[in-house]
């Protein structure tokens, strides 16, 4: 009987121990789809600030983003009417500048020179996938965070170089 309670206390340690490895690892599932789901090229929407709302259409021009990566690093580029405008590698190849609020639904990436940028209300789902993106903060505070445009998806391409 003695082996039997010690064998039962081991299956249930062990269930234990995989409930919480894959409660763990879904969270990290999460947080790599939030993030790696940025990945791709972006056609501006509009832009909201404290006392306007901008669109292509209102301001004359389109803006496009592409988040991607090359030898170089992992990096957000700019575009106005497909032209490069700006180009901001991420802070570091780790995940120390990354930080990911899956109950916001948010991931904010360091970037050089650049500062902070926030991407928010991630929609990855259905056939038209969007996200907000703040301005680039430098440095990073709540009250600076007020400048927010919205992107949807595309599949146009751009060429960075």
């Amino acid at each position: 009987m003695k082996q039997f309670t010690k064998l039962i206390c081991q299956v249930s340690y062990f269930t234990l121990l995989m409930l919480l490895f894959q409660t763990c690892n879904e969270a990290r599932m999460k947080e790599f789809r939030l993030a790696g789901g940025t990945k791709g090229r972006w056609e501006w929407v509009s832009t909201t600030t404290p006392t306007h709302i901008y669109t292509p259409q209102s301001v004359g021009y389109t803006k496009q983003l592409q988040l991607s990566s090359d030898l170089k690093g992992t990096y957000i580029a700019y575009y106005r009417n497909d032209t490069l405008q700006y180009r901001f590698e991420e802070s570091s190849k780790d995940t120390l500048h990354t930080f990911i609020d899956i109950t916001r639904n948010t991931v904010t990436i360091k970037y050089k020179v650049a500062g902070f940028i926030k991407y928010s209300n991630i929609n990855l789902d259905g056939a038209v996938s969007s996200m907000t993106v703040s301005e680039p903060l430098n440095p990073y505070s709540i009250q600076a965070d007020t400048i927010h445009s919205v992107y949807k998806s595309t599949n146009k391409d751009l060429y960075p170089y």
